[in-house]
């Protein structure tokens, strides 16, 4: 699998470089290229244009986002998803306003950042079912597992530090599926054994450490990656529980 090149937003393949990687502090991006690359009239292009129109979240954001459901959609789409840690909400957000499957959306961080609301009232003008199925809860993910039905699926895209394994003990909790995309990995943050960050570095380590915590509990275990253009970390390891990974 390619770790250079866009999956769901193929068109950014032929883009010039800056459209793949515009990592700006402002939250405004050129409309013209947005418009050159997404003028069709499907969902996501629609959605693409108004997140930028509006300036709802940033352009590296929406990329990262919509990569990061396109890579983790088939194994995710269970009844609820749970999107931890989640900030703005968009790749929560796009499970509720693209996946037919999923009936129930939980948005949780421990503190809402204001321009959620403007990310979920966008997705909704067009997509109305969206807001039947998203419950926002400012909760951090330690405190989900009870709220949450067997089989729910969790994810977290740059959950820092130790909320990555957070995720990963929410999914183990509840026996559902997981997809997490880490971020500022510290050896600290896990027991593993040391000779792992000495050997491999700390984020590999780390990651290593995390998969054969999935696979000692009985999860199938697959690293993805979105366009390195984008981050840096654009690591995301997906488990699914064994019987569930057969079906």
């Amino acid at each position: 699998m390619s770790r250079t090149a866009f999956h769901l937003l193929r068109s950014l393949n032929e883009a010039p470089p800056r459209a793949r990687s515009y990592s700006g502090k402002s939250h405004v991006f050129p409309g013209k290229i947005v418009d050159r690359h997404f003028a069709s009239d499907r969902l996501t292009d629609r959605l693409i244009r108004r997140l930028v129109r509006d300036h709802v979240i940033k352009w590296k954001e929406i990329l990262e986002s919509f990569e990061f459901f396109d890579q983790t959609r088939k194994q995710l789409r269970s009844a609820t998803v749970v999107d931890v840690c989640c900030g703005h909400g968009l790749v929560g957000i796009l499970y509720a306003l693209l996946e037919r499957e999923v009936e129930r959306v939980i948005l949780a961080d421990s503190q809402i950042p204001p321009n959620l609301e403007s990310t979920l009232r966008v997705a909704a003008e067009l997509g109305p079912w969206v807001s039947d199925k998203v419950e926002v809860l400012e909760f951090g993910a330690d405190k989900l597992s009870s709220r949450l039905p067997v089989g729910s699926s969790v994810l977290a895209a740059h959950g820092c530090g130790r909320l990555t394994d957070d995720a990963l003990d929410l999914a183990m909790a509840v026996g559902g599926a997981v997809a997490v995309m880490p971020c500022c990995c510290h050896p600290r943050s896990l027991e593993a054994p040391a000779v792992l960050y000495g050997e491999l570095g700390v984020k590999d380590g780390v990651d290593v450490h995390r998969t054969y915590r999935l696979h000692q509990a009985g999860y199938q275990v697959l690293w993805k990656y979105i366009p390195e253009a984008v981050t840096p970390m654009n690591r995301i390891i997906v488990g699914a529980p064994e019987a569930d990974a057969r079906a």
